[in-house]
């Protein structure tokens, strides 16, 4: 049913929609089909490093970095038991993906749901401190995302390609 109702639309929109709608939309239909492709596929840096890419092109670099720092190159134990890439504590004031608790932290049910979870949670940031991200380690800086003092000239040392 949900094929047939898809169908549909998508037909409206190729038959009744003007050519820049119909290709926005096209566009964000394929970008989610893609992204959800993922939902099946294991973990490994390559395919985190292209969904990151696929969420947010233009600031995948500091936030790659981000998950290699708090993982220490995917091998902590909140990676490895709770799916945690970043991180991230337990959240109950906002929208997020968490499937309950760890060690301190959220556990997650797979790696693209702790993916998924850090996008909310900048989401909710950019709301809540009334920003606009140019510069992605400021914006890490402003929302105080780590107390090290260090931690932005931590993130710009690693290079992961």
């Amino acid at each position: 049913m949900r094929t047939l109702i898809f169908a549909f639309l998508f037909v409206s929109l190729k038959c009744y929609a003007p050519p820049l709608i119909y290709e926005a939309n096209t566009k964000e239909i394929d970008k989610l089909y893609q992204l959800k492709s993922f939902d099946t596929k294991a973990f490994s840096k390559e395919n985190f490093i292209a969904y990151v890419t696929l969420m947010d092109s233009v600031n995948a670099k500091p936030i790659i970095q981000q998950a290699i720092l708090e993982t220490g190159w995917f091998k902590s134990g909140s990676f490895k038991n709770y799916n945690n890439i970043f991180g991230m504590k337990y959240a109950n004031k906002r929208a997020n993906k968490i499937s309950g608790k760890g060690v301190g932290h959220a556990a997650f049910n797979s790696w693209t749901d702790s993916v998924q979870d850090y996008f909310l949670w900048r989401s909710h940031m950019v709301k809540k401190h009334n920003l606009q991200i140019t510069d992605y380690y400021a914006f890490l800086n402003k929302v105080g995302y780590a107390q090290d003092v260090n931690y932005i000239r931590k993130l710009k040392s690693i290079k992961y390609v």
